[in-house]
This record gives C-alpha cells, structure tokens and sequence, in this order.
C-alpha cells in the first residue's frame, strides 16, 4: 500500500498532467461599439422615458455615463476617422460638390495598429458599407469584415461578433462592432415594428411635410417617408425601435463574455459617430447638415471590467478622440503617438487631470468650439464672408438665440480657440472625384454627396 502511494506521488510530480503555473494577470479584451445615429437622448441611462436600452443601460449601471461627449463631426466622416486616429479631420463640403473618399495613407498610428503591435488580435465588424473601402480604415486588422448589402441588419452583425469570440481562444482581442440600424430609414425586423406604436410615451400626431431636398430641411426627404405616413411620432418611434433592437444584440454579445468567462477581462465602450435631428432646427430624420447639439452629441459608456463604479455620471465636457488614449491607459500601453485626445482615466477615479475645456467638431465649410456653457459655430464662405452663430448652452440648451448681434466677450476668445484647432486639423478627408461609381452610389444612397 505503502509503495502504491509512493508511485502515484512520483507520476503526480513527474508524470503528464500539466504543473499549475503561478498565475499572470491577463490583458484586457477590447470591445468598442458605435451605433451610427445614436442619440444619447434616446438611452434610458440618459433620462429617457421609453424603455429603449435596457441592456445598455446595465452596463451602465456597472461602468461610466459622460453626459457630454462631443463627435468631431456631424456624420460619419470625419467623426469615427477622429475616434479611430484620436485626430481632427477636416471633410469636404457637404453642400456643393463632396465627391468621393480621399485613399490617403496616413503616416500616423491607428487603434488597431497600435494593439495589434502589442500582441491583440483585432476585428472590424462594420455594417456601413463605405467606411470599410477606405485606406486609412483597412489598416491594423487581422479581419476586416464587411458586408455587400448596403444595410445589414444588426443580426448579422452579432452573429459576426459571436463567432469570433467563440474561437478567440487566449490571445487578447480588440473588437470594433459598428450597427446601422439607427441610420435613417429605420427598418427594424416585424417584432419591433410595433413596438411603441401607440404607447403612453408617443407624442399627439405632429405632421410635417414631405420635400425633396436630402438634408431633410423643412420636412422628411420624400424616399425616408413609408406608405405616405407624415407623423413624427411615427418615425420616432420606429428610431426608437432600431435602438431597442440593437440593445438586445448587445445583449447576445454580453451573454457570450459571460458563457466563455470573459465578462470580467473585457473592457465595453458603447458611443456612436454622431446624433440625428427629428425637428429640431427644422431638420428631420437626418444629420450631417449642421453642427447643433442633436448632430454632434453623442452617448459614452465605458464598462471598465473588476473595477466598482456604480453608474458613475461625469457633466464634463469630453470629446471622442478622447477615446482611443483612455484605451490605451486603461490598458496601460505606453501613449507615445500623435493624437489631440486626452484620456479619460484620471477623470474617471479622481474627477481629475482632464483639463480640456472645449471640444471641436467640424465638416465642410462648418466648424464649431463648444464648452460647457458656449458654442461658437463658423460658416465659412470665401465669397460673401464667414458667419459665426454664438450659443449660450447656459440659458439657451436648444440654441435658438444667436448672440452674435450683441455685445459678447465670449467670442473672440472662443474664435481664436477655433482657429488653433482648425490649423492643427490633419488634412481634408475627403476630395476630388476619385471614387468609382459603386463607392458614389453608396454614398449617395446614405445620404452623403449629392
């Protein structure tokens, strides 16, 4: 007996099952989510009444709310160039002849890059059909999956994400899942269709006009408007339902982390690339056109993994490339590239170290500073002169009092902040005609070139 013991000792030292290793802390997984055409708004965790975002607002209640992120732009280009690049870009004109995206190779360092450097295998889900043809954005991925419908449904793009996180295996991963649900029309599969028609939230009919002009001014652009409807509780309400439907694929992909024991090793940034007007400024079901509040506020979530914060809501004003730095601090990669963000991390455990007052935003001939409690807005025109709007976000949240007309020392201070942030913007994004027919027809068929 004596000697079996023994035995089964020296195979349990020598032998083939696998010696227990000291453990090694594990680097943190990566997922950032834009929805395109979010509003924050429209978010439970940000006030609203409709229970859109059950599933967000959970991660939420685990992580950090900014109540002011700013996007760099009113539209998809040139906001999630800034966000990927943590750099201001400057787009063409929207109004006159925006033409085609610009194949540039940029000198500096992207997100997936610079992970992808430090041992991250990294993934690009994007539904947006025209932002996975441009150079600037096929650069740093292992997989850059794409889809050949125009729109694919947020389903697919899940599905996408769940696979790969089942075969992710132990290296460390940075996932990026952009959604489109939440782009004008918004098509939502029959279950949700009806989802808050008619509900104690939906507004007395309020019709508009039906127009022919694509920035949606006046009234709804006519090929956005479905079996004639001319409500705008209506189309909110189907808005509402494209958020809610892409709450519950955020949902499938939360269950995952939780099904390979990843919920407690993956950091969870939810935001998105711009907002969408639904009257405001007599703007409807669009964005793009101008740089008010409802185009270029933005949702910010960040779910820092094992680390207590409570639903933790920050008023300061902060900006998306901010983002790509937090990552990295979080992260605890070295910072040594070109970026204007500043990272969020000493803002988020001290409520210090973040000491940017403004944010910028820019597209065409618009340009914009805001603080806290001021917007200046430029519109450029080399023939006629430049005009400038001046907000007090103070008094005046829905910016409807230009003060331009009075007496103000806010603006010259706020001009010169402008016109350093526009010398220091990278290059134009996008120029010229050299796309060919089927990147045009994208485009224009989203709503960006005429």
């Amino acid at each position: 007996m004596k000697f079996k013991i023994i035995v089964l000792f020296l195979l349990l030292l020598f032998g083939n099952t696998p010696r227990i290793r000291p453990s090694q802390p594990k680097r943190l997984n990566v997922i950032l989510i834009t929805v395109d055409s979010l509003r924050p708004d429209h978010l439970g965790c940000y006030g609203y009444k409709r229970n859109t975002s059950p599933n967000i607002d959970r991660l939420a209640n685990e992580g950090v709310v900014f109540t002011q992120a700013i996007a760099q732009g009113p539209a998809t280009i040139p906001s999630l160039p800034s966000l990927f690049y943590s750099n201001y870009f400057r787009s063409g004109d929207w109004g006159k002849d925006l033409a085609d995206v610009k194949e540039v190779d940029i000198s500096f360092s992207n997100l997936a890059e610079i992970l992808r450097t430090n041992g991250y295998f990294t993934v690009f889900i994007c539904a947006h059909s025209v932002i996975p043809e441009i150079k600037a954005f096929q650069k740093g991925w292992d997989n850059l999956i794409k889809f050949k419908n125009r729109k694919p449904n947020a389903k697919i793009v899940t599905q996408k994400a769940i696979e790969f996180i089942k075969r992710s295996g132990n290296q460390p991963f940075f996932v990026w899942i952009h959604y489109m649900d939440a782009h004008a029309p918004y098509i939502v599969p029959y279950k949700y269709k009806k989802l808050f028609i008619g509900d104690k939230f939906y507004l007395p009919p309020k019709r508009v006009s039906i127009v022919n002009n694509k920035e949606g001014r006046g009234g709804i652009y006519k090929p956005l408007v479905y079996k004639g409807i001319t409500d705008l509780s209506y189309y909110i309400a189907q808005y509402d339902a494209a958020i809610k439907y892409i709450d519950d694929q955020i949902w499938l992909i939360i269950k995952e982390l939780f099904r390979f024991g990843l919920e407690n090793n993956t950091l969870i940034i939810i935001t998105a690339d711009h907002g969408e007007a639904f009257g405001e400024h007599g703007f409807f079901l669009v964005h793009s056109y101008a740089l008010f509040d409802e185009f270029i506020k933005v949702p910010l979530i960040i779910k820092i993994p094992s680390v207590t914060l409570g639903g933790k809501i920050i008023d300061k004003q902060v900006q998306l490339v901010d983002i790509v730095p937090t990552i990295l601090d979080i992260l605890k990669i070295d910072n040594n590239y070109k970026m204007e963000g500043i990272s969020l991390l000493p803002l988020i455990f001290t409520g210090e170290g973040y000491n940017r007052e403004y944010a910028f935003s820019t597209a065409g001939i618009m340009s914009c500073i805001r603080t806290s409690g001021w917007k200046l807005i430029l519109y450029e025109d080399t023939q006629r002169g430049n005009s400038y709007f001046l907000f007090n976000l103070k008094k005046d949240k829905d910016e409807l009092v230009n003060l331009m007309g009075f007496r103000n020392n806010q603006f010259e201070f706020l001009r010169q902040i402008l016109d350093n942030c526009l010398k220091r913007v990278s290059f134009d994004f996008i120029v010229g005609n050299s796309l060919d027919r089927g990147v045009k027809e994208r485009l224009k068929s989203l709503g960006y070139v005429q």
